[in-house]
């Protein structure tokens, strides 16, 4: 199936979601300390020796280690989600038709399911993309492992194949990697010493590798290749849909498809290379979402492209911006993830604010009411780790439960009830099965 016609099966024009909430943190690892980062979505990142240390990261830290939970982190997908264990194990639930759960059981699993082929594991990464997804995970040892749908060279084995890959299977030809976020049909990894690599479809520019001659890049390519024009090593990434970002030096260099202004450099122009995002410094995380991206600078949050359903949050709903503008009513964030057409952002004080489309209850507010500015998601304890998915947007408290709101079509809320059972809840409901 071609992407175009995916599209249009979803009744709108582009799949929702990508990755790509972006944190910087630190959290110590068996007395190591390491770069975390929430992408996406996705933890994306503790990997290697750097570190990154300001306010905001050393708040989220503390969240995260504070409390009995033995889920460290929570990443939210297209239609299924993850989540990661302090012991180093991943679990995942939802949407399974081409392996993205990692199990090898290629049906739906509306509770958790532990992929025993992966350990060590401190961050992972899923696609945006319905129906060719792939998943990736990154350990300690600072080895890639991804799964899922191979059909544009998105696992960067040098193949492209219609069979999806059913277990994880370790990326090579890498240096040590730092984070991995997954694309819509593409994969990017962040290497220790800052140099990102991409893989899969490339023809709107979201590889980062430019175009030879002054042409088109090429349609797709399958094994990881290096990004062109960074002006020096980047310390975060963020997959979304058809479109990548980095931080280099506080600043955003994004590139891929800019309907809407989403690369945020004030035009509507498609980037085959990297170009600086407009106005920002001191950004600490990206969240590249389907149509929209927002960074984190300062503890505030700002947003830029599509506002079709209010995901900018500045109150002016269906204002496309194709600069970076204030999200109203987030003080003090530490974390802010990007959904299809939602934003959520985490404050230091624990509270989970959300804002944009929310026809499936995936704002959390015990409402389908659509909102252009945070509202709190309630009723919910102190939150040490959250995501913002597709549809559906899940939470680690510092209580240790994992709880989930919005669509279930596909089991991913995880709490055991999916085709025939409540199909979506506005208000967040506890995840069942894990530890």
């Amino acid at each position: 199936m071609n992407r175009s016609s995916r599209h249009a099966s979803k009744g709108y024009g582009v799949l929702e979601i990508a990755d790509a909430a972006v944190k910087a943190v630190t959290i110590s690892d068996g007395g190591r300390t390491v770069l975390c980062v929430i992408v996406a979505t996705v933890l994306a990142g503790c990997g290697g020796t750097t570190t990154t240390s300001d306010a905001g990261g050393d708040a989220a830290a503390d969240a995260a280690d504070s409390g009995p939970s033995t889920i460290r982190t929570v990443t939210a997908g297209a239609n299924y989600t993850c989540a990661v264990t302090d012991a180093q194990t991943v679990a995942c639930w939802g949407e399974d038709d081409v392996g993205q759960v990692g199990d090898g059981a290629d049906q739906l699993a509306n509770v958790p399911k532990f992929i025993g082929a992966l350990a060590g594991v401190v961050g992972v990464t899923l696609s945006p993309e319905h129906s060719i997804a792939h998943s990736c995970a990154w350990t300690n040892s600072g080895d890639a492992y991804c799964w899922g749908d191979n059909e544009y060279g998105q696992i960067g084995n040098g193949e492209t194949s219609s069979t999806f890959v059913a277990a994880p299977t370790k990326l090579v030809g890498l240096p040590s990697i730092a984070m991995v976020a997954c694309g819509g049909l593409h994969t990017c990894a962040l290497t220790t010493a800052g140099t990102v690599y991409c893989t899969g479809e490339a023809d709107r520019g979201e590889l980062g590798i430019g175009a030879p001659d002054g042409g088109a890049p090429p349609p797709l390519v399958s094994t990881f290749t290096a990004v062109q024009g960074l002006p020096g090593p980047a310390t975060a990434i963020g997959a979304g849909d058809q479109d990548t970002c980095a931080i280099v030096s506080g600043a955003v260099y994004c590139f891929g498809l800019n309907v809407d202004g989403r690369l945020g450099d004030g035009s509507n122009t498609a980037r085959y290379s990297p170009t600086q995002v407009q106005g920002l410094s001191g950004v600490t995380a990206v969240a590249v979402g389907t149509m929209h991206t927002c960074a984190l600078s300062g503890g505030q949050v700002y947003c830029w492209g599509n506002d079709t359903h209010g995901e900018l949050g500045d109150g002016k709903n269906n204002t496309t911006s194709s600069s970076p503008v204030l999200v109203q009513g987030v003080t003090n964030a530490i974390a802010v993830s990007a959904g299809a057409f939602h934003t959520c952002a985490l404050e230091s004080s624990g509270a989970m604010k959300c804002w944009g489309s929310n026809a499936l209850g995936q704002l959390g507010d015990g409402s389908f009411v659509e909102r252009d500015s945070p509202v709190l998601v309630a009723p919910l304890g102190p939150v040490s780790w959250m995501a913002a998915g597709e549809l559906h947007s899940c939470a680690v408290l510092q209580s240790g439960a994992v709880e989930c709101w919005g669509d279930n079509q596909w089991g991913e809320l995880g709490n055991g009830q999916a085709d025939g059972g409540p199909q979506q809840t506005d208000v967040p409901t506890a995840v069942v099965g894990l530890p």
